[in-house]
């Protein structure tokens, strides 16, 4: 599992810069507002985040519920 470890984190920034030409590239095509896109894509990023960020907080809950219970 360790061979694994900090794999994703190389796929950040050709993600960032993909979802960036992809925002361009639909506000020039659908003569869009640029900047309410990217406040669109701030706006679903900061959720993701905030759903990552709760999954993680359940999944620490859980690992200690798990070992206070193994304890006992």
């Amino acid at each position: 599992m360790a061979r694994w470890r900090g794999g994703s984190t190389r796929w950040v920034l050709p993600v960032a810069l993909t979802a960036f030409l992809a925002i361009a590239w639909l506000a020039r095509s659908f003569e869009l507002d640029t900047g309410e896109l990217l406040d669109f894509l701030v706006t679903s990023a900061a959720v993701v985040l905030g759903l990552a960020v709760l999954a993680a907080l359940a999944a620490t809950v859980i690992r200690l519920l798990r070992r206070l219970r193994e304890d006992r």
